[in-house]
């Protein structure tokens, strides 16, 4: 099936906050069509589950998935997904587990987008419920603006955004599954060693699924810095996602001594000569 004329479905499907079509859902009885940039392939696993697998040039800042719907109208989201990207080209490939939703249940299929506008509105929506169920989360990172949070630590101490002013502060998202985070370790160790007594912080942000894995890393690795792990709970880690964007790791925040973010990377190189000007640049 080649491009879709696709009808205008309204109201009735509706998007979550800050969401938006990109592909407003199509029939599943066309297993394979492309639309608006994308290229999909619609099939069933060997466990039963519904996958669509889709291929897009991505935009900065913009996060996309499929959500299914069945002949009620009752939306659903991916339990599941992977893939990778090469040359400016993404490909994932979502499941849909047979227990969420059987695969002869599915009736439609879209591509939702989230922009950089549309991440604002979602991170508010999860904030607030964050804020609701007593859980303390990142805020979205916006680049030139004040960066405000609250943290506890897994010594439960509190970390404030308030209370770090004046200083220069790196904000590590790492795991210990993640090679490139590792390797990271021994510059953020150097930094923190040079600079620690010139009001200079790290705060690290675990993502590990064991939070003995962490402790074990954190013990091993010399990782002296106050350290937040983040819950496994998927429905925790989802409202992480929500409300921060952060998901791929290593993510680097810096934020200056006025509390502003001045850079939001997952290269370390990048922040090793960001965080080098704005050191030296107060050594002057």
């Amino acid at each position: 099936m080649g491009l879709l004329d696709t009808p205008s479905f309204g109201d009735e499907y509706p998007n979550a906050p800050g969401w938006t079509w990109l592909i407003q859902p199509v029939s599943t009885k066309f297993t394979n069509w492309s639309q608006a940039g994308v290229v999909s392939i619609i099939e069933e696993d060997k466990e039963g589950a519904f996958t669509i697998t889709a291929a897009w040039k991505p935009s900065d800042g913009t996060a996309y998935r499929a959500v299914v719907f069945d002949k009620g109208k009752r939306r659903y989201l991916p339990t599941g997904s992977r893939g990778g990207g090469s040359n400016g080209i993404q490909m994932t490939r979502y499941q849909f587990s047979a227990d969420t939703i059987p695969s002869e249940e599915v009736a439609y299929v879209g591509i939702e987008i989230l922009t950089p506008e549309g991440w604002a509105t979602a991170s508010r929506h999860a904030l607030k419920e964050a804020k609701e169920a007593g859980i303390e989360i990142l805020p979205l990172p916006q680049v030139g603006k004040p960066y405000s949070f609250s943290l506890k630590a897994v010594d439960e101490k509190i970390i404030q955004s308030e209370d770090l002013k004046g200083k220069v502060v790196i904000l590590d998202c790492w795991a210990t599954w993640c090679a490139p985070c590792m390797r990271k370790m021994p510059e953020l160790r150097e930094a923190y060693s040079k600079w620690h007594g010139k009001e200079f912080e790290i705060i690290g942000i675990n993502f590990d699924q064991d939070l003995d894995n962490a402790r074990d890393a954190i013990q091993n690795g010399d990782l002296v810095w106050p350290q937040v792990y983040v819950p496994s709970d998927k429905g925790i880690r989802d409202l992480w996602f929500k409300a921060s964007s952060i998901r791929t790791l290593p993510r680097l925040l810096l934020i200056d001594r006025e509390g502003n973010l001045r850079l939001d990377t997952n290269n370390p190189g990048e922040l090793k000569a960001s965080l080098a000007a704005l050191m030296e640049k107060h050594d002057r």
